[in-house]
């Protein structure tokens, strides 16, 4: 039993195999990575002529959990869940107990370890009823010891996916691109503590936990007669960025493994929501994106419902789809506070261009949900017709108009290696 993710009332959530039984024999004596494994060499298997180049599979993505996304299955409605409850944190079956005890006894606050935060509300529970994220609990220094331990899990269980994907598919098909998706947690995404997201595991991460998982050492030994200089500037910029936001590790993470990111939610706006719920789901996927962009990480996009229903689609969603697809432009003041959490993680200052807004490039790739009989019919012809020319249309790639602005995928430094390729719809 103890193979499944249980929350703080001991329910257990059958949907996937917890992260934290990743490693360990509990499988007729071998390890859930093990039995993915073998499932992608028999997926390699058995589509092996579609994954030719030139084959009808040229994508594939790695499921990681709920719902084949990258993150906690903190928000089932199989357990009772509904919109926009803040979620339950997923980490007391047996062997998340044990790393989260490991974890507080070398921080040095073993009491720590016990569990998760037991002010921290329940499934449906709305910001000001869990005083955890009410009364910024979430960010003192026991917040930030739990949350930094629940993000670099997911963040790690990710990698190890990675690492089997890696070994099961991308050595057989190096020209087959690989991706993982993350889930669109929009709601409360406009308050501060962005509960919902914290309790899927979206979490800021320490310092000292992002450069343990993405590898990045501390400059250390001699130093040349002119480095005490930079060595203050490291020092100040890291001051100033006491945590990395997730999606800015996560971004360096897919950039390391060469895997694109999916991400949800791009037909939705905040409007579509009553305005105290802080939903921000035009404000999350900018984030997003521009975390990618910084590592040459390739987006693609993926409606998190379905945009049609009794004969009709809802073109306003599918207006937004189109644009969300297209370049966009941040502001400086973004560019250059995703900028600085990203080289505090290198261990080296910010190197920040003229303040001017910058444009990030278009999605590389279009998941349209989804595919159904209902879509058959007669009525959805014309509209999707029109949709799909939208987003063939060359102008849809064109950059923001006036040139005053810097382009992201050609200006940024060495770590964009990648840049978006001929954008595609899959439905």
């Amino acid at each position: 039993p103890d193979l499944w993710y249980t929350d703080r009332g001991g329910n257990r959530n059958r949907e996937c195999i917890s992260l934290f039984a990743d490693e360990q024999s509990s499988i007729l004596g071998r390890t859930p990575l093990q039995c993915y494994e073998d499932f992608m060499r028999s997926f390699g298997d058995a589509f092996e002529r579609d994954l030719q180049r030139g084959g009808a599979i040229s994508e594939v993505l790695v499921g990681c959990g709920p719902c084949g996304e990258l993150r906690y299955p903190s928000y089932p409605e199989a357990l009772g869940w509904r919109f926009p409850g803040v979620g339950e944190f997923q980490c007391y079956d047996k062997r998340a107990l044990a790393s989260l005890a490991e974890a507080a006894e070398e921080f040095g606050q073993p009491e720590w370890g016990l569990g998760g935060p037991d002010d921290a509300g329940w499934y449906n529970a709305k910001p000001h009823e869990a005083s955890f994220f009410a009364y910024g609990r979430w960010n003192q220094e026991y917040g930030r010891f739990f949350l930094g331990w629940y993000g670099h899990q997911l963040l790690a269980h990710g990698e190890r996916l990675m690492g089997v994907a890696d070994r099961a598919l991308r050595s057989r098909f190096p020209h087959v691109m690989f991706g993982m998706k993350c889930a669109g947690v929009h709601w409360w995404h406009g308050l501060e503590s962005r509960p919902a997201a914290l309790t899927a595991g979206y979490c800021p991460l320490p310092l000292s936990r992002a450069s343990e998982l993405l590898g990045v050492e501390n400059k250390d030994g001699d130093q040349g007669e002119g480095d005490e200089e930079d060595e203050e500037e490291v020092e100040n910029d890291k001051a100033v960025v006491e945590s990395v936001p997730f999606y800015t590790a996560l971004a360096r993470l897919f950039n390391q493994n060469r895997m694109q990111l999916a991400f949800t939610c791009v037909e939705m706006a905040a409007t579509d929501h009553p305005a105290e719920f802080a939903c921000a789901p035009e404000s999350l996927l900018r984030e997003v994106r521009l975390a990618a962009a910084l590592e040459g990480v390739s987006v693609l996009g993926e409606n998190a419902l379905e945009v049609y229903g009794r004969g009709q689609f809802n073109h306003l969603a599918l207006e937004r789809m189109v644009t969300a697809s297209r370049p966009i432009s941040v502001s400086w003041h973004e560019y250059s506070k995703a900028t600085s959490a990203r080289e505090a993680i290198l261990n080296k200052a910010a190197v920040i261009s003229a303040e001017r807004d910058v444009t990030l490039p278009p999605l590389t790739g279009l998941t349209f949900l989804r595919l159904s009989m209902e879509m058959m019919r007669a009525d959805y012809v014309d509209p999707w017709s029109t949709f799909v020319r939208a987003m063939n249309n060359p102008s849809r790639g064109a950059s923001s108009p006036g040139g005053a602005n810097n382009n992201i995928s050609t200006t940024a430094d060495e770590n964009l290696n990648t840049k978006p390729s001929d954008e595609k719809i899959s439905v």
